[in-house]
């Protein structure tokens, strides 16, 4: 019966795994690499995924989109409007963010000016 068990629950957690990197973008062919085998941008795609697992209130992300592709890059747009918690965000990329932030701090040659949203 314990045999039973432990084989039913290691099916179970693959298929946990295999429903969070499919979450995350990552393919089927990618899911079964080593990590180190992957491109920069799987390589993120499969850090984003791991984060997820951690629950937490408070990100810190530094240029989170480089790397990713466009499909990538929306999943994570959208985990992170999504996200019922504080994101402090480093990104060039206003497009990326322009849209569900609530305060910007754009720091250019040395001055820094704020845009305040409220959604």
């Amino acid at each position: 019966m314990y045999a039973r068990f432990l084989i039913t629950y290691r099916i179970l957690k693959m298929l946990l795994c295999r429903y969070l990197t499919t979450r995350c973008g990552i393919s089927n062919k990618h899911a079964m690499q080593l990590i180190g085998t992957l491109s920069g941008g799987e390589q993120a795609k499969v850090k984003m995924c791991l984060l997820t697992l951690k629950p937490c209130n408070f990100l810190i992300l530094d240029e989170p989109t480089n790397h990713l592709d466009v499909q990538a890059k929306n999943s994570l747009k959208t985990a992170l409007e999504e996200f019922p918690g504080t994101v402090l965000l480093v990104s060039h990329e206003e497009n990326f963010y322009r849209e569900w932030t609530q305060k910007v701090i754009n720091i250019e040659n040395g001055n820094r000016y704020h845009k305040l949203r409220f959604s």
